[in-house]
């Protein structure tokens, strides 16, 4: 969890801020499940 957090550009704005969690817990979830299908 804590890695997610270093990558994600902070803003003012609490929901941004959570938007962008969000958006790259997403990311890495489908690039998780798209390598574990091509093994």
């Amino acid at each position: 969890m804590l890695s997610l957090f270093n990558e994600v550009p902070w803003r003012d704005n609490d929901i941004n801020r959570v938007d962008a969690v969000i958006l790259v817990a997403t990311h890495k979830t489908i690039k998780r499940l798209k390598q574990i299908n091509l093994n």
